[in-house]
Formats: structure tokens, C-alpha cells, sequence
């Protein structure tokens, strides 16, 4: 490895912008303290970071998630070789611009929502969804990284209740079962099944719902996150002290804090602010009496259509969220006509891309062709400036 350049300090480590010397790659190198690691007692953080890299490089064909190239370590340090995205963070493309209008927003809104369907999709919350973990590649799009604080659970969810109509398909297909069968649990479906198999009358008759246990099994209790985009399921119920949320949440909780991050693109503030964590977390509780104040925000500078997107979309009860349901967000009349299969050939608005050439010249974006090139004025044609002053 040739290290190039020093990208960052982190809580245990560095991240150098390197070169792999056999195959020329330019890479982010992140390298971690094993010792202070140990001490912090974030063991279990970077291995959950680790692994859904790994997972991610594996299984995932989502093109907005950052990648892992690979892992290593010796005897103090460990490493992480991943993917190189030169545009920097988000946070630092709001700053330069002060605020996104809708067309320069709708690109990245898209890819930051399949970026967190994909990690979903893996089984895994992020809980820690802010600008900062938002990544800009080579070409200017979008790139979903830092996952220490993310949790494994959704997948088996996910498979529980895949388990259960797979089988629950099954006994609406047999005769033997009538419309007065009722089940209740995965358990009970598969008894029955053997049961007709074995050429027994079914004996139970229960209640059809889901595997509730299995799924508040898999549940997430801890308050983690950065306080101006945790939502109203994390943060402590009142003002006593303690570790975890007085109700378990799942996937609902990385839509609010997409939704926070979307509200700051459109305006350049957060939604919900304090001088204080405790006077930040007050806010949010008290969400829906903040909301009207940040729609008359919006009202300044952006359509009726964003602003329902971002307000009743994900700014919303933890029921009434969109994200939820992937194809509910896509049929959302902000992205009326949306190609969203097309998107990774897609051009981010140019004028992100000038800022960002302007900042990063290693961007591989080319201005000219983007733009169009500059109209030159003829060699007969004279200066009218120099006529006049002749």
C-alpha cells in the first residue's frame, strides 16, 4: 500500500486515501486502534461494521452502498480497505451550497432511499443516518458507509414471516383444511402440514396471525445516534436517564432520520433543534407541534409535493411512514415519471457537479462534456470594447 493523502481522524483511527501498488487501485484505508477498541469497549461496533461490509460485498447488488475491497490486521492496528469517493460527505456539499433546490435534491433523495432499502434488505438497521455518512463518489453519486452502530435482526424478521405464508400458501391449497381452520403461529402450521401428511385429521383451530414473538424477538432497544436525527422511537421518554428505549423499534426509525436529513438539503437546518441534547430530544417528542414550523420552512423555497414527501413521508408516525413500503415511496408524486432502474447512469445536476469538481479536481467528471463546451468567439470577430476605445 502507498499512502497518498490523509482523508480523516475517527473515534479509533485514520482513514488514508492509499494506492494498492499491484493493481493500481486508489482505495480509503481506514485503520483502527485495537487497544483503544478494547478500552471503549466498541468491540462489538466494529464488528458489526465489519460484517455487513462483507455482507454488502458478498450478496448485495446495490450499487449505493460503499464496498469493501478487504480486511486485515497486525499486531496493534486494524484495516479496512474500501471504496474511495473523492466527492467527500454530504454535509460538506450543504455547506458549499447552502441548501438544494427540488431538481438538485430528487437524484440523491432516490439513491439515499434504495441506499438504506439495500442495507434493510441485508437485515440490518443503521441507526445513525446523518449527512455525514452519506458518501460522493467518482462520478458525483451517492454512497451509504459507516455502520458501526448498526444492528442485525430485520433478515431472520424477514424470513419468519416468509416462512409463515410460504406455509400458510400451503394449507390454502389442501381440501382437507376449510374456511373454519384457523392458525396462529409457524409452529401450528407446520403440525398441521405433518398431520395431512401422515393422513391425520388436523386437530387445532386457532387464530390466523403473523409470528408476532418472532419479530418483537428481533426488535431494537438501545439509544444510538446523532441527537438531531434520532426519531421519536429512540430517544429516552422523559428526562430520567437511561440505556434503552421504553418500546423496541425496527426498521421505521432509519425513514424519520432519512427524513431529517432530506428536511436539512431542502433548508440547511435540522427540523428539530435545541441548545441542548435534552432541549434537542424535547423537540422531538413534541414532533407534531414543531411540524407546522418547519412546512412554513419549506413554504418559502419548495413546492407543495416536496413537502408532503418529506412531512407526511417519513416526518410522520411511526405507522404512516413511507419507507416502509418501498413501492409507496416510488409511486410518490414528487417522483412522478421517475426511472428509478436507471439511476446509476444518471448525471447529478451540474451544478453539484461544478462544485464538486471545483473542490475535488480528482472527480472523474467531465465539465466540458457535461455542459457543453464554451462557445470560443471567431478570430475575424472583434472586441467591442477595443473598437470603442479606439
Amino acid at each position: 500500500m502507498e499512502t497518498m493523502d490523509h482523508l480523516g481522524k475517527g473515534a479509533f483511527g485514520t482513514v488514508y486515501k492509499v494506492r494498492h501498488k499491484p493493481s493500481g487501485r486508489i482505495m480509503a484505508l481506514k485503520t483502527m486502534s485495537k487497544e483503544l477498541i478494547q478500552k471503549t469497549g466498541k468491540n462489538e461496533h466494529i464488528k458489526n461494521e465489519k460484517r455487513i461490509l462483507q455482507i454488502a460485498a458478498t450478496y448485495a447488488k446495490s450499487p449505493y452502498l460503499i464496498k469493501l475491497h478487504y480486511s486485515f490486521h497486525d499486531e496493534n492496528l486494524l484495516y479496512l480497505a474500501m471504496e474511495y469517493c473523492p466527492g467527500g460527505d454530504l454535509l460538506k456539499l450543504i455547506e458549499n451550497i447552502g441548501y438544494f433546490s427540488e431538481n438538485q435534491a430528487k437524484l440523491y433523495f432516490a439513491e439515499m432511499i434504495m441506499a438504506v432499502h439495500s442495507l434493510h434488505s441485508l437485515g440490518f438497521l443503521h441507526r445513525d443516518l446523518k449527512p455525514e455518512n452519506f458518501l460522493i463518489d467518482t462520478k458525483g453519486h451517492i454512497k451509504l458507509a459507516d455502520f458501526g452502530l448498526s444492528k442485525q435482526g430485520l433478515k431472520r424478521e424477514v424470513e419468519a414471516w416468509d416462512d409463515y405464508k410460504k406455509q400458510r400458501d400451503q394449507l390454502s391449497q389442501l381440501p382437507e383444511l376449510n374456511n373454519s381452520t384457523q392458525l396462529q403461529t409457524v409452529e401450528d402450521i407446520s403440525e398441521i402440514l405433518r398431520s395431512i401428511k401422515a393422513g391425520k385429521k388436523p386437530k387445532k383451530k386457532l387464530t390466523l396471525h403473523p409470528p408476532v414473538q418472532a419479530i418483537k424477538h428481533f426488535e431494537a432497544h438501545s439509544i444510538v445516534g446523532t441527537p438531531p436525527y434520532m426519531s421519536p422511537e429512540v430517544i429516552p421518554s422523559g428526562t430520567g436517564t437511561t440505556s434503552s428505549a421504553a418500546h423496541g423499534y425496527g426498521k421505521e426509525v432509519d425513514w424519520w432520520s432519512l427524513g431529517c436529513v432530506f428536511y436539512e438539503m431542502l433548508t440547511g437546518n435540522y427540523p428539530f433543534e435545541g441548545a441542548s441534547e435534552s432541549e434537542i430530544f424535547e423537540s422531538i417528542r413534541n414532533y407534531a407541534a414543531e411540524l407546522p414550523s418547519c412546512i412554513a420552512v419549506l413554504q418559502e423555497v419548495h413546492s407543495a409535493t416536496v413537502i408532503d414527501l418529506v412531512i407526511n413521508g417519513f416526518l410522520s408516525d411511526a405507522k404512516s411512514r413511507l419507507g416502509k413500503d418501498l413501492k409507496k415511496v416510488q409511486q410518490h408524486l414528487f417522483f412522478k415519471d421517475w426511472d428509478w432502474e436507471g439511476m446509476e447512469k444518471m448525471t447529478p445536476d451540474p451544478d453539484l457537479l461544478i462544485i464538486l469538481k471545483e473542490n475535488k479536481p480528482e472527480m472523474d467528471i467531465n465539465l466540458d462534456e457535461i455542459l457543453g463546451k464554451p462557445t470560443e468567439i471567431p478570430p475575424d470577430t472583434e472586441d467591442p470594447e477595443q473598437e470603442e476605445n479606439t
